[in-house]
C-alpha cells in the first residue's frame, strides 16, 4: 500500500460510553460524532389523519379505517449521528420495527376499531434507549 493510499484512509478510534467504535475518515468521508444519550426529551411523536382532520394535540378524533401518518421528530437531538432502531407499538396488538441511518422515521397505520390507543416508539442508538408516545382516539366514520 502506498503512502498516498494510506493517507486516503485513516482509522480513528472514537471512545464512547459503550466502548470503542472504529470509524474511517478520508477525502469524501466525514466522521460521524458518537450519538448522545437518548432521553424522552430527544424526540416527539406527531400524527395527522388523512380524512378526519385529526392532528396530534387538536382534540379531533381520527376515524376508524382512516390512514394516519405518524412521524418521530427530533427535539434538540442529532438523529444523523448514526443508526437507530425504532420499535413502534400501536396499542392494537400490532407493531412495526425499522432501522434508520440519518433521521427518525415516518410511518402510517389504520385502526379497524373504535377506541383510545397508546402509540409508543422505543428509540435505540446503541448507547441508550428512550420511549416517546402519543394517544390516538378513534371514532366511527362520519356519514
Amino acid at each position: 500500500m502506498t503512502r498516498n493510499a494510506v493517507a486516503l484512509l485513516i482509522s480513528v478510534l472514537a471512545l464512547s460510553g459503550m466502548g470503542a467504535k472504529r470509524r474511517s475518515v478520508g477525502p469524501g468521508v466525514e466522521p460521524q460524532p458518537a450519538c448522545a444519550a437518548l432521553t424522552p426529551a430527544s424526540a416527539k411523536m406527531v400524527f395527522a389523519g388523512s380524512t378526519s382532520g385529526c392532528v396530534s394535540g387538536n382534540g379531533v378524533p381520527c376515524e376508524m379505517g382512516e390512514i394516519i401518518a405518524f412521524e418521530i421528530v427530533p427535539t434538540g437531538y442529532d438523529a444523523a449521528c448514526g443508526p437507530h432502531q425504532v420499535q413502534v407499538t400501536f396499542g392494537d396488538k400490532s407493531s412495526w420495527t425499522t432501522t434508520t441511518t440519518n433521521t427518525f422515521p415516518s410511518f402510517v397505520h389504520t385502526y379497524e376499531a373504535i377506541g383510545g390507543y397508546a402509540v409508543e416508539a422505543t428509540l435505540t442508538n446503541g448507547r441508550s434507549s428512550a420511549k416517546v408516545s402519543q394517544s390516538v382516539t378513534v371514532t366511527g366514520p362520519l356519514y
